[in-house]
């Protein structure tokens, strides 16, 4: 059992370090599109406020392991003021970033309070959503649903459905190892008993 458990922490610790690395990878491409589309449009809001509107929803993908919650609000706010400020219809990267966010938020875990943690964190998204498509103009209940559905509730419950996956898979394996030892060892006797009713 002890080996078993070793081999997951092992797997689990080597998943961790390259995700990070993916993050930051991911983060910085997010970034850059999402600077080089900004430079691309007309505004009249302050640039630096834009940039920085841009960045603080894109960046953060990087630390969405370490403070999932926090990453989400935080992008769904900014990606909420970056419209804002520029009026971008089209924002071609900011979504990618609270979807993998919010994803993140439903990977955390399947307890009760990570649970309701993901809850408030989608009403905040959902509000985020009502918030950028009135300001686009076009704030009816189908367009909230399609744009909340697809940038903020299926990520968090397929984000929800692989931590529950997750989670039965590390309870399964130590138990897998005790059935395969408890398998071993009721052949050997087999074998020792049969051997002894040949002699």
């Amino acid at each position: 059992m002890g080996s078993a458990r070793r081999t997951v922490e092992r797997f689990r610790a080597l998943l961790v370090a390259r995700a990070f690395l993916l993050d930051v990878v991911v983060s910085v491409v997010l970034t850059v599109g999402a600077l080089g589309h900004l430079g691309v449009l007309d505004y009249r809001a302050p640039v630096i406020v834009a940039v920085g509107a841009c960045v603080l929803c894109t960046a953060p993908v990087a630390l969405r392991h370490r403070a999932p919650w926090l990453v989400a609000v935080g992008s769904v706010t900014s990606m909420v003021l970056y419209q804002r400020l520029t009026h971008d219809q089209d924002m071609l990267f900011e979504p990618f970033a609270v979807i993998l966010n919010y994803y993140t938020c439903g990977a955390r875990g399947v307890a009760r309070r990570d649970l309701l943690r993901l809850a408030a964190s989608i009403v905040y998204g959902l509000a985020g959503c009502a918030l950028i498509d009135a300001n686009a103009g076009g704030l009816t209940l189908s367009s909230l649903v399609s744009h909340a559905a697809s940038i903020v509730i299926v990520p968090a419950v397929v984000g929800v459905v692989v931590a529950r996956r997750w989670s039965l898979t590390e309870q399964l394996v130590p138990r897998q190892a005790t059935f395969a030892r408890n398998e071993m060892t009721r052949s050997a006797s087999l074998s020792l008993w049969r051997l002894r009713q040949a002699m």
